[in-house]
Protein backbone atom coordinates (compact mmCIF):
# COMPACT_ATOMS: atom_id res chain seq x y z
CA UNK A 1 0.00 0.00 0.00
CA UNK A 2 1.54 3.59 -1.00
CA UNK A 3 1.75 5.92 1.80
CA UNK A 4 1.80 9.77 2.29
CA UNK A 5 5.64 9.78 2.44
CA UNK A 6 5.91 6.96 -0.85
CA UNK A 7 4.09 10.05 -3.06
CA UNK A 8 6.29 12.84 -1.20
CA UNK A 9 9.39 10.93 -1.85
CA UNK A 10 7.88 10.12 -5.97
CA UNK A 11 6.64 14.13 -6.25
CA UNK A 12 11.04 14.78 -4.98
CA UNK A 13 12.65 12.86 -7.20
CA UNK A 14 10.74 13.62 -10.43
CA UNK A 15 11.39 17.15 -9.73
CA UNK A 16 15.48 16.64 -9.59
CA UNK A 17 14.99 14.25 -12.60
CA UNK A 18 13.09 16.99 -14.50
CA UNK A 19 15.30 20.07 -13.03
CA UNK A 20 18.92 17.93 -13.93
CA UNK A 21 17.27 16.77 -17.59
CA UNK A 22 16.48 20.67 -18.31
CA UNK A 23 20.27 21.35 -16.64
CA UNK A 24 19.14 23.81 -13.79
CA UNK A 25 21.01 24.71 -10.89
CA UNK A 26 18.69 22.14 -8.70
CA UNK A 27 15.80 22.23 -6.65
CA UNK A 28 16.61 25.85 -6.08
CA UNK A 29 17.83 28.41 -8.40
CA UNK A 30 20.93 29.86 -8.58
CA UNK A 31 20.48 32.94 -7.13
CA UNK A 32 19.30 30.72 -4.31
CA UNK A 33 22.31 28.78 -3.73
CA UNK A 34 24.52 31.75 -4.06
CA UNK A 35 22.73 32.82 -0.93
CA UNK A 36 23.17 30.49 0.91
CA UNK A 37 26.82 30.52 -0.14
CA UNK A 38 27.18 33.95 1.10
CA UNK A 39 25.36 32.70 4.81
CA UNK A 40 27.89 29.56 4.66
CA UNK A 41 30.91 32.61 4.37
CA UNK A 42 29.52 34.43 7.15
CA UNK A 43 29.19 31.43 9.38
CA UNK A 44 32.83 30.61 8.94
CA UNK A 45 33.90 33.95 8.94
CA UNK A 46 32.55 34.49 12.43
CA UNK A 47 35.34 32.33 13.96
CA UNK A 48 33.75 29.82 16.17
CA UNK A 49 34.27 26.55 13.87
CA UNK A 50 37.69 25.09 12.95
CA UNK A 51 39.32 25.09 10.49
CA UNK A 52 39.05 22.72 8.37
CA UNK A 53 35.77 21.88 10.03
CA UNK A 54 33.18 18.55 9.29
CA UNK A 55 29.93 19.48 7.87
CA UNK A 56 26.75 18.14 7.32
CA UNK A 57 24.11 19.57 4.85
CA UNK A 58 21.01 18.42 6.12
CA UNK A 59 18.56 17.74 2.90
CA UNK A 60 21.59 18.57 0.16
CA UNK A 61 19.86 17.55 -2.55
CA UNK A 62 22.36 17.60 -5.69
CA UNK A 63 24.84 18.53 -2.89
CA UNK A 64 25.95 22.12 -4.44
CA UNK A 65 26.17 23.80 -0.82
CA UNK A 66 27.95 20.23 0.68
CA UNK A 67 30.27 21.00 -2.73
CA UNK A 68 31.04 24.33 -1.91
CA UNK A 69 32.36 23.40 1.39
CA UNK A 70 34.57 20.78 -0.10
CA UNK A 71 35.65 22.77 -2.59
CA UNK A 72 36.47 24.76 0.56
CA UNK A 73 38.93 22.32 2.37
CA UNK A 74 36.02 21.53 4.83
CA UNK A 75 35.37 17.48 5.26
CA UNK A 76 31.64 17.79 3.80
CA UNK A 77 28.76 15.06 4.51
CA UNK A 78 25.25 15.53 2.75
CA UNK A 79 21.94 13.71 3.55
CA UNK A 80 18.86 13.51 1.33
CA UNK A 81 16.12 11.08 1.44
CA UNK A 82 15.49 11.59 -2.26
CA UNK A 83 17.46 8.77 -4.42
CA UNK A 84 17.48 11.09 -7.19
CA UNK A 85 18.92 13.98 -5.35
CA UNK A 86 21.97 11.52 -4.07
CA UNK A 87 22.60 10.24 -7.62
CA UNK A 88 22.94 13.58 -8.64
CA UNK A 89 25.23 14.63 -5.96
CA UNK A 90 27.29 12.37 -6.71
CA UNK A 91 27.67 12.56 -10.36
CA UNK A 92 28.50 16.26 -9.42
CA UNK A 93 30.94 15.76 -7.06
CA UNK A 94 32.80 12.83 -9.54
CA UNK A 95 32.60 15.94 -12.13
CA UNK A 96 33.34 18.45 -10.16
CA UNK A 97 36.68 16.13 -8.50
CA UNK A 98 35.85 17.05 -5.13
CA UNK A 99 35.67 14.93 -2.26
CA UNK A 100 32.07 14.87 -0.55
CA UNK A 101 30.41 11.74 1.10
CA UNK A 102 26.74 11.47 0.13
CA UNK A 103 24.17 9.08 1.57
CA UNK A 104 20.79 8.69 0.93
CA UNK A 105 19.30 8.78 4.85
CA UNK A 106 16.53 10.48 6.72
CA UNK A 107 17.16 13.72 8.76
CA UNK A 108 14.55 12.57 11.69
CA UNK A 109 16.97 9.89 13.27
CA UNK A 110 19.96 10.64 11.04
CA UNK A 111 21.13 6.88 11.83
CA UNK A 112 23.49 6.86 9.72
CA UNK A 113 25.64 9.33 11.98
CA UNK A 114 27.41 8.97 15.24
CA UNK A 115 27.12 10.98 17.86
CA UNK A 116 28.87 14.45 18.63
CA UNK A 117 30.52 13.79 14.51
CA UNK A 118 29.63 17.41 13.15
CA UNK A 119 31.43 20.86 13.60
CA UNK A 120 28.64 22.43 11.64
CA UNK A 121 25.06 21.12 10.61
CA UNK A 122 23.54 23.33 8.06
CA UNK A 123 20.01 23.27 7.04
CA UNK A 124 18.92 25.26 4.04
CA UNK A 125 14.90 24.49 4.40
CA UNK A 126 14.57 21.29 5.27
CA UNK A 127 12.94 21.47 8.35
CA UNK A 128 10.74 23.37 6.22
CA UNK A 129 9.74 19.85 4.80
CA UNK A 130 9.24 18.11 7.88
CA UNK A 131 5.48 18.26 9.21
CA UNK A 132 4.09 17.23 12.63
CA UNK A 133 5.79 15.30 15.24
CA UNK A 134 8.71 14.69 13.38
CA UNK A 135 9.80 18.06 13.53
CA UNK A 136 10.76 17.67 17.60
CA UNK A 137 12.26 14.26 16.73
CA UNK A 138 14.37 15.57 13.72
CA UNK A 139 15.76 18.94 16.29
CA UNK A 140 16.76 16.01 19.05
CA UNK A 141 18.70 14.27 16.35
CA UNK A 142 20.72 17.45 15.03
CA UNK A 143 21.86 18.12 18.88
CA UNK A 144 23.06 14.11 19.18
CA UNK A 145 25.30 14.50 16.02
CA UNK A 146 26.64 18.02 16.51
CA UNK A 147 29.55 18.32 19.04
CA UNK A 148 29.52 20.65 22.19
CA UNK A 149 30.28 24.27 20.93
CA UNK A 150 29.08 23.08 17.61
CA UNK A 151 26.95 24.90 14.80
CA UNK A 152 23.98 24.93 14.00
CA UNK A 153 22.19 27.08 11.33
CA UNK A 154 18.62 26.25 10.05
CA UNK A 155 15.75 28.28 8.13
CA UNK A 156 12.38 28.17 7.76
CA UNK A 157 9.00 30.01 6.47
CA UNK A 158 6.65 31.78 8.70
CA UNK A 159 2.86 31.34 8.72
CA UNK A 160 0.74 34.74 8.47
CA UNK A 161 -1.75 33.81 11.15
CA UNK A 162 -4.89 36.04 9.88
CA UNK A 163 -5.41 33.36 7.41
CA UNK A 164 -7.83 30.90 9.70
CA UNK A 165 -9.46 28.95 6.22
CA UNK A 166 -7.85 26.55 4.04
CA UNK A 167 -6.84 28.38 0.78
CA UNK A 168 -7.36 25.91 -2.58
CA UNK A 169 -4.91 27.79 -4.50
CA UNK A 170 -4.18 25.55 -7.86
CA UNK A 171 -6.24 22.08 -8.95
CA UNK A 172 -5.78 19.72 -5.40
CA UNK A 173 -3.58 21.98 -4.15
CA UNK A 174 -4.26 23.96 -0.66
CA UNK A 175 -2.73 25.59 2.03
CA UNK A 176 -4.12 23.86 5.66
CA UNK A 177 -4.05 26.14 8.74
CA UNK A 178 -5.00 23.53 11.40
CA UNK A 179 -1.61 21.63 10.44
CA UNK A 180 0.40 24.63 8.89
CA UNK A 181 1.54 23.24 5.79
CA UNK A 182 0.93 23.35 1.86
CA UNK A 183 0.27 20.76 -0.71
CA UNK A 184 1.98 19.40 -3.69
CA UNK A 185 0.29 17.05 -6.02
CA UNK A 186 -2.49 16.42 -3.02
CA UNK A 187 0.30 15.53 -0.56
CA UNK A 188 1.53 18.13 2.57
CA UNK A 189 4.83 19.35 1.49
CA UNK A 190 5.88 22.57 3.41
CA UNK A 191 5.37 23.67 6.69
CA UNK A 192 5.12 27.17 8.14
CA UNK A 193 6.38 27.89 11.87
CA UNK A 194 3.97 30.63 13.88
CA UNK A 195 5.66 33.57 15.62
CA UNK A 196 8.49 32.29 17.41
CA UNK A 197 7.33 28.51 17.16
CA UNK A 198 10.57 27.61 15.84
CA UNK A 199 13.00 29.18 17.93
CA UNK A 200 11.23 27.33 20.70
CA UNK A 201 11.74 23.95 18.72
CA UNK A 202 15.66 24.57 18.16
CA UNK A 203 15.48 26.07 21.71
CA UNK A 204 13.68 22.93 23.21
CA UNK A 205 16.93 20.38 22.23
CA UNK A 206 19.02 22.58 24.54
CA UNK A 207 20.57 24.92 21.36
CA UNK A 208 21.38 28.32 22.14
CA UNK A 209 20.38 30.81 19.96
CA UNK A 210 23.50 32.93 18.41
CA UNK A 211 21.68 35.01 15.92
CA UNK A 212 18.12 35.63 14.54
CA UNK A 213 16.58 37.55 11.79
CA UNK A 214 12.99 37.74 10.00
CA UNK A 215 13.00 38.17 6.25
CA UNK A 216 10.62 39.53 4.11
CA UNK A 217 7.72 37.57 2.20
CA UNK A 218 8.82 36.39 -1.37
CA UNK A 219 7.11 38.89 -4.11
CA UNK A 220 7.83 35.65 -6.96
CA UNK A 221 5.09 34.07 -5.00
CA UNK A 222 2.01 36.65 -4.64
CA UNK A 223 -0.17 33.33 -3.99
CA UNK A 224 1.10 32.39 -1.21
CA UNK A 225 -1.20 35.11 1.10
CA UNK A 226 -0.23 32.02 4.07
CA UNK A 227 3.73 33.05 4.11
CA UNK A 228 4.59 36.00 6.30
CA UNK A 229 8.18 35.84 4.77
CA UNK A 230 10.91 33.59 6.30
CA UNK A 231 13.27 33.27 9.48
CA UNK A 232 16.70 32.39 9.81
CA UNK A 233 18.77 30.57 12.94
CA UNK A 234 22.33 30.10 14.33
CA UNK A 235 22.57 28.32 16.91
CA UNK A 236 25.34 26.36 19.23
CA UNK A 237 25.38 23.48 21.52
Amino acid sequence: MATESDGRLRICGQRYRQRQAAGLAGWADEASYLQKQHRLDAILAEGRLPNPCCFLELGCGNGNLTLYMAQKGHRAYGVDVVPEAIAWARQQAVAQNLRAEFSIGNVVTLAGFQNAFFDFVFDANCLFMIIGAERQAAIASLWRVLKPGGVFYAETHLLNEAITQRLVFSGQDYFDPVGQYSTVQGQPMYYFSRGQEFVTLIESAGFQILQREKVPPYPTHPEMTFCAGGMWVVATK
